[in-house]
């Protein structure tokens, strides 16, 4: 194993246990929060595994980084499944998939939940006086929840189409800035890719693609399979500025939007979506510079030392947003895990361009900031690329949160195991708003406050992965089960069950289920399992 890998792993499993509130042990207090702004950082597919501040001594990200030292940084932090729409779905309601009924991203959230779903921008936006924002991405598609984004009071470059290409009416008011772009750039000469009979592939594909779609047939993975599985393949220079792909215009917007709250002097919760690294792994020039691919370590974790691991957890050989076009090979792996470092570091250009913008408006000491991505992403980990796993590269998170005067400090971070469904109450606490009803998330206010109190025993994770597959992941173990259809955990046999002792795998290379010295340890997550996240709760 290289060496900084090594370190890597060591890193891994010495953050997993630690919990340090500014290294003074003191209990913190927080002020009143109910008069600070939220600005609220959504990143799409990044891994805990690829920010510096989580241990990787590879990757560049300087800014994020900065902000985690002045944060509380969570080191267990987890999503209730691992895929865009529904990992979104249960942030934004404070609700779990089995109550949303949203269980991957064909499922829209808006045709699943009832009109009288608890959202994020109406929760924190029922107190007079407040304005709420979003720019970029919240949820899956914003035209699969119009209903629910109109409760925003402003939206900015919103997804204005539905799937047939028609315009949505939203209620809320779109001000309309223009993303600020540098002068003098030269055309790059091509849109996918510098290689041109690559570039003339795709250029096609998209056209039979478009084509395909404006006749009207449902929008489906079928029909956009030939084109968005080939552009993933795509890894490296984008050909664009900082400023001209998309976070780049993303995020100059928001600096813009933050300037007119500072004008006004208005109490706002801003929320900020950014894309990359979501697939095609692709970042401007001077990013994918800073790492030389021919440095970069493969996945300690290769497929070849699991044991015991059942097909189904590995999505039985399947990759669906890169290596679809079995391609893999050591020289791919390479570039596309540097492409992705490369990805996270313009993503960490992006945050900090944010964090000196609302240093710049004055907003800085009354603006709490959370960061936090809505999965992970697997970088060859037992031959799996990007999310759609019960793995924990795929459902770790990285999530911190800054309070001006709270628990902060060099390493001030929490190993408590907290939850995205958490965050809707924990915000709604903050600002002192009712917390919506029947949510089952948890605040997690007593943790910024104590990080090291005892906290919730477990997290809880689904995924549609042959039926079904759900997981427990305690603060050792993780147990998961996948059974047929979407059933309870309590309907059918299981045809596959795992157990993995984290504190000694890491990287959950060695099934114990089914092993008589595990036999107490598996039947108790189980139950653990069948019992829900309400058997979980602080006591």
């Amino acid at each position: 194993m290289p060496l900084r890998f090594l370190v890597f792993t060591l890193l891994l499993v010495a953050t997993a246990g630690t919990c340090n509130a500014s290294g003074s042990g003191e209990e913190a207090r927080l002020s009143d929060t109910s008069k600070f702004n939220i600005l609220m950082i959504g990143v799409e597919d990044l891994s805990a595994n690829a920010v510096g501040a989580y241990g990787n001594p590879i990757v560049r990200t300087p800014r994020i980084d900065e902000l985690a030292e002045a944060s509380l940084r969570f080191d267990r932090a987890y999503c209730q499944a691992p895929v865009c729409q529904p990992s979104r779905a249960s942030m934004v309601t404070g609700w779990r998939p089995d109550k949303t009924t949203v269980y991957n991203n064909p499922d829209e959230l808006g045709a699943h939940v009832p009109p009288d779903t608890p959202f994020l921008a109406g929760v924190l936006g029922g107190r007079e006086g407040v304005w709420t924002a979003n720019i970029g991405k919240l949820i899956h598609h914003d035209f699969e929840a119009s209903r629910l984004m109109s409760q925003f009071d402003q939206l900015e470059l919103p997804e204005l189409k539905d799937h047939n290409g028609e315009p949505v009416e939203y209620d809320a008011l779109t001000v309309g800035y223009q993303p600020l772009m540098p002068r003098g750039r030269k055309k790059r000469g091509w849109r996918f890719s510098p290689d041109p009979e690559m570039e003339s592939r795709l250029a096609t594909l998209k056209r039979e693609r478009d084509a395909v779609l404006k006749s009207g047939i449902e929008n489906t993975w079928e029909i956009r399979r030939p084109f968005q599985s080939l552009e993933a393949e795509v890894v490296g220079d984008s050909g664009q500025y900082p400023e001209e792909q998309r976070d780049g215009r993303v995020t100059s917007v928001a600096g813009q939007m933050l300037e007119q709250f500072a004008r006004d002097e208005r109490q706002f919760f801003l929320h900020v979506g950014l894309y990359t690294p979501h697939t095609p792994l692709r970042a401007p020039a001077e990013f994918q510079d800073l790492y030389r691919w021919q440095d970069i370590p493969t996945t300690p974790a290769p497929e070849g030392n699991d044991v015991g691991v059942p097909d189904v957890a590995k999505r039985f050989g399947n990759n669906f947003d890169i290596f679809n076009q079995n391609t893999k090979t050591r020289e791919n792996s390479q570039k596309a895990i540097a492409a992705y470092y490369a990805c996270a570091s313009y993503i960490d250009w992006c945050v900090g361009n944010l964090l000196d913008r609302l240093k710049e408006c004055g907003l800085s000491e009354s603006t709490i900031v959370v960061f936090y991505s809505d999965h992970g992403f697997h970088l060859g980990e037992h031959g799996m690329w990007s999310k759609y796993s019960l793995f924990e590269q795929s459902i770790r998170v990285p999530l911190m949160m800054h309070i001006p005067g709270g628990v902060t400090g060099e390493n001030a971070s929490c190993d408590r195991i907290v939850e995205l469904v958490d965050l809707l109450p924990t915000l709604a606490e903050l600002w002192d708003v009712p917390q919506p009803a029947g949510c089952e998330g948890l605040s997690f206010v007593p943790l910024l406050e104590e990080p090291g109190r005892p906290w919730k025993h477990a997290a809880f994770s689904v995924i549609p992965l042959g039926g079904l597959g759900r997981a427990v992941r305690t603060d050792r173990f993780k147990y998961a089960e996948y059974r047929r259809g979407k059933p309870s955990p309590e309907i059918g046999t299981p045809v596959a069950v795992e157990l993995y002792d984290l504190e000694v795998d890491p990287w959950e290379q060695n099934n114990l289920a089914g092993s008589h010295e595990h036999a107490e340890v598996q039947a108790e997550l189980a139950a653990l399992l069948r019992a829900g996240w309400e058997a979980a709760l602080p006591e």
